[in-house]
C-alpha cells in the first residue's frame, strides 16, 4: 500500500509518484527511446538465466506471483551495499590510515541509495526464469518467453522501482513498452487499495 511518504514526489523520477501520472505522462517520462527486440533474442530461453544461481543465493523473499505455471517466487540477495563517503568536492573521505570511509546507513538512506543488491530474480521452483536489475541507471527486466504475460515482469519491475524510486525505466522494446504500461497500472491499483 502506498503511504503518504511513498507519494512524496521528490523521491520519484520526474517529481511525481507513478499513481499521480496518466499512462501517457508515465510513458513520456520513462520511455527514453526504442530498442529492437532482436537485441534480447538470447533472453527468450530459460537456460539464459542459469547464471542467476539457485534461490538459496537470494534468501529475501520479496513476493509471490501466482501464475498458470505455478507460484513464482521473487527473491533478492541479502548482500548489503556500502557506499564511500565523499566531501563537498566529490573526493573520497579517508581515515588516518588512508582507508576509505563509508557512509552511515542513515546517510545512504537520505540519498535514496539501496541497502541491498538490486537484482530481484523470479524462480519457478528452483529454476530462475527472469530478473530485474539496475541496468546502468535504467531498469532492466527480462522474463523467459514462455513465462511472459503472467504478471511476473510487472511485479519484478514494480518491486524494483519501489525500492529505487528515482530510477527512470529507459529505452524499451515493444514488449518493454507494454510492460511499462502494466507497471503504471500496478501503481494505480496500489493507490486505489490504500
Amino acid at each position: 500500500m502506498a503511504d503518504q511518504d511513498a507519494l512524496n514526489g521528490s523521491r520519484w523520477y520526474g517529481g511525481c509518484h507513478p499513481s499521480q501520472l496518466t499512462s501517457a505522462q508515465f510513458m513520456e517520462l520513462h520511455c527514453t527511446g526504442y530498442i529492437d527486440a532482436q537485441v534480447y533474442a538470447g533472453y527468450g530461453e530459460v537456460r539464459s538465466f542459469r547464471w542467476l544461481g539457485p534461490p538459496s543465493q537470494r534468501p529475501r523473499l520479496r513476493g509471490v506471483v501466482k501464475t498458470r505455471h505455478g507460484d513464482v517466487e521473487l527473491r533478492q540477495s541479502d548482500r548489503r551495499l556500502f557506499y564511500v563517503a565523499r566531501d563537498a568536492d566529490g573526493e573520497q573521505l579517508r581515515n588516518a590510515q588512508g582507508l576509505a570511509i563509508y557512509m552511515s546507513e542513515q546517510e545512504a538512506a537520505a540519498r535514496c541509495l539501496p541497502r541491498y543488491d538490486e537484482v530481484i530474480v523470479a524462480f519457478l521452483a528452483d529454476i530462475p526464469i527472469g530478473y530485474v536489475s539496475n541496468d546502468w541507471g535504467a531498469v532492466g527486466a527480462w522474463v523467459a518467453e514462455r513465462y511472459q504475460r503472467c504478471g511476473i515482469g510487472t511485479q519484478l519491475v514494480h518491486l524494483h522501482v519501489q525500492a529505487r524510486p528515482a530510477a527512470q525505466l529507459g529505452r524499451m522494446t515493444p514488449a518493454g513498452m507494454a510492460l511499462a504500461r502494466a507497471v503504471h497500472r500496478s501503481f494505480l491499483c496500489d493507490q486505489r487499495a490504500a
